[in-house]
Parts: C-alpha cells; sequence; structure tokens
C-alpha cells in the first residue's frame, strides 16, 4: 500500500527501499511536485526564493542530523528546489558564451569531481554532493564542452530517453538475474553467487565471462525498457493529455 501511494520514503514506519527500491526517489519526486505547486501559489512572485529558501534550511538541517524528515526527503528536497533555482540562474546568464577548450575542462572536472565524492567515504558527503550538483547542473546546461557534444550525439540522446524506464527496470532484472544464479550455483555445484559484504555478486569464474554477462545485462535491460517506454510511459503520458483534455 505505501508503494502504491508513493508514500514509500516519507514516513519513519514504512522501507523506502522495499518492492522495487530505485522507485524510492519515484515517492519523493511525487510530491514534491505537489509540494513546488503550494510553492507557485502561495508565494508567487517571490517563488525564486522560496526555493531558495528551502534549499539553504535543508541543507542546514542535513548538517545538523536533523531527525525531523527521512533521508530521502532531504535529499530530494535539497536538490529539487536547489535545481529549480539552479535554472533561474541559468536563465538569467545563458547568453554567455564559454569557449570549447575551456568548456570542457571545466566538464572534465566537475565530472571528475563527481567520481572522487561518490567513491569515497566523506563526512557530509550528502551535503557536498547536492552543491556539486547545482554546479553541475550550471554548467553542463551550456553544453560547451567535449562531453556535452558526445552527450547530443544519438545514441546518447535515446538512452536518456528510455533512461525513465532502464531506472525503474534495472532492478527487477538484476533480481531476476541473480535469482538464476542462486539455482545455477545449486545445480552446477560451483559457487557463482557469493554474498561478500551482506552483498550478493554473481562470479562466472574469470574476468571475461563476468564481462560478457554485463554486457548481456545491459542489453536485456535497455530492450526491456525501450519496450515498457514504448508501451507503457508514451501510452501513459497519452492517457494523461487524453484526461486532460477532456476536461
Amino acid at each position: 500500500m505505501p508503494n502504491l501511494l508513493m508514500l514509500q520514503s516519507w514516513t519513519s514506519f514504512t522501507d523506502p527501499l522495499s518492492f522495487n527500491y530505485p522507485s524510492w526517489s519515484i515517492s519523493i519526486e511525487f510530491y514534491l511536485y505537489v509540494l513546488l505547486f503550494l510553492t507557485l501559489f502561495l508565494f508567487g512572485r517571490f517563488k525564486v526564493w522560496s526555493w531558495l529558501s528551502i534549499a539553504v534550511v535543508i541543507l542546514i538541517l542535513m548538517g545538523q542530523k536533523s531527525d525531523l524528515l527521512q533521508p530521502y526527503v532531504f535529499n530530494g528536497l535539497s536538490c529539487f528546489f536547489g535545481g529549480a533555482f539552479t535554472y533561474v540562474v541559468f536563465s538569467k546568464i545563458k547568453h554567455i558564451s564559454i569557449p570549447f577548450i575551456a568548456g570542457s575542462i571545466i566538464e572534465v572536472v566537475l565530472l571528475s569531481a563527481v567520481a572522487y565524492l561518490v567513491s569515497n567515504e566523506i563526512a557530509d558527503r550528502y551535503i557536498y554532493a547536492t552543491l556539486l550538483f547545482y554546479v553541475v547542473v550550471l554548467f553542463f546546461a551550456f553544453e560547451s564542452g567535449v562531453i556535452s557534444r558526445l552527450l547530443n550525439k544519438g545514441l546518447f540522446q535515446a538512452l536518456g530517453k528510455w533512461s525513465y524506464s532502464i531506472y525503474l527496470t534495472h532492478a527487477a532484472i538484476l533480481f531476476m538475474i541473480t535469482s538464476m544464479a542462486l539455482v545455477g550455483q545449486k545445480v552446477l555445484g560451483k559457487d557463482i553467487a557469493p554474498t561478500i559484504n551482506d552483498a550478493r555478486f554473481i562470479d562466472l569464474g574469470s574476468a571475461l565471462y563476468n564481462n560478457l554477462l554485463v554486457l548481456l545485462v545491459l542489453c536485456i535491460v535497455i530492450a526491456v525498457s525501450i519496450t515498457a517506454y514504448k508501451y507503457i510511459e508514451l501510452k501513459g503520458q497519452a492517457l494523461g493529455k487524453r484526461i486532460i483534455n477532456s476536461k
């Protein structure tokens, strides 16, 4: 029931990672749009400052380890409203031209910072990650560097189009493949699904086979996601438009 109502990430008595665990962020997002509407309705022409205020207050509370809200809610509020304010900042400065070389260097440095931050345990990492998120979104919006040009290629544009479906289906596919590996190790008598540090892994015995499995999983995820995008996501969007237009 909490998952059906998108409440699993908001309460202290529900598990945010239950059922299809990536949907924890969809739970947060769903009600953030409601909060966004309330800021538009309540604050009118001061809405931008309300977004900044919400982001700042939440970041301060994150630093103080407040138990007022679930950690997932803190992450969502700070990134969502801070991102909305970042968009407004970009709309004011988007006329600025960033040279290709400078833009490329900035993009590489920012992605390196992201890789470092997510790969290391740092105190208050979520605060730094949120602040870095604002900067990354702001600079990549200019699309001035080599990485932006690469991401504008057809393949990456298509992956971006399917990304919502990829995000919501990949965990279920991984679960099924891991379950098959558990059955396989009983049949084969080989430990191909070991548990390491309380996490389940699949190990086929060589780096080559493991990498081939990764490629196979990626292909399955993308194929399923394309199907979900075409027959669920687009159909749902069309249904929503018909309902709105019929009123």
